[in-house]
C-alpha cells in the first residue's frame, strides 16, 4: 500500500512509495524517494564560490552540471560547507536537477514510517518549502516535494533574496521552526 501526498486540498494526490529523510543539523527534511535522482558524496562536487547560493556542482557526462546548495537548520543559505555535510541528495529531473547537502540520509521504504500531516496555520510565509509535518524518530520532519524545494531554491537564487536571507535576520519571512513551540501552533485536545 502506498501513501498519497496530498496535503493541500487544491492539489492533486500524488502516490508516494517510500521517503528519504535528509538531516541538516537539527532539521529533518522528508522528500518522496521517487523524486530523488541521485545521492552523491560531497567530496565529488566541484566547489563553486561565485557569490551565489550554490556551493558546488556535480559534473555530468552530458556536460550539464547539477547545482548543489548548503542550507542550515532554518533553511538559510550557508556559504561555507560544514565538515558534517558529507552527502548531497539531487532531486528534480535529469534536465533540471538541484542538490541539497546533508549530514545524513535515512531511506524509508515503508510508507507507514512517515505519516505527513498538513502544516499548521502558523507555518506560513511568502516562500517556504514545507507542505506538511510528520513525526520522525524523536522529533518532527518537515515534509516537502521536489517542486517545492526547486521553487524555494530559485527564490534564494534571486539576487535580492539570496543575500538578505543568507544571514540570521529578524526580517526573514520564512518559517522559524521555534514557532512550532508557540501556543498558536500547538495541537489542541478536544
Amino acid at each position: 500500500m502506498s501513501a498519497v501526498l496530498k496535503l493541500d486540498p487544491a492539489s492533486a494526490a500524488v502516490p508516494v512509495e517510500g521517503w528519504l529523510v535528509l538531516a541538516m543539523e537539527g532539521l529533518r527534511l522528508a522528500l518522496p524517494q521517487s523524486e530523488a535522482l541521485q545521492i552523491a558524496l560531497a567530496f565529488d562536487l566541484e566547489h563553486v564560490d561565485d557569490g551565489g547560493p550554490e556551493v558546488g556542482r556535480l559534473s555530468r557526462r552530458n556536460g550539464k552540471a547539477w547545482p548543489a546548495y548548503c542550507l542550515d537548520w532554518a533553511l538559510r543559505v550557508q556559504r561555507s560547507t560544514p565538515a558534517e555535510r558529507r552527502l548531497c541528495v539531487f532531486f528534480g529531473t535529469q534536465d533540471d536537477a538541484r542538490g541539497i547537502l546533508c549530514d545524513r540520509v535515512w531511506p524509508l521504504a515503508a510508507d507507514a514510517d512517515l505519516r505527513p500531516e498538513p502544516p499548521r496555520r502558523c507555518m506560513s510565509g511568502p516562500r517556504w518549502p514545507a507542505i506538511g509535518l510528520a513525526r520522525f524518530q524523536d522529533g518532527v520532519a518537515v515534509v516537502t516535494s521536489a517542486a517545492e524545494l526547486k521553487a524555494y531554491l530559485d527564490f534564494l537564487a534571486e539576487e535580492d533574496h539570496g543575500r538578505l536571507y543568507s544571514q540570521s535576520d529578524s526580517r526573514d519571512p520564512r518559517l522559524n521552526l521555534n514557532q512550532l513551540k508557540e501556543p498558536s501552533c500547538q495541537s489542541r485536545k478536544s
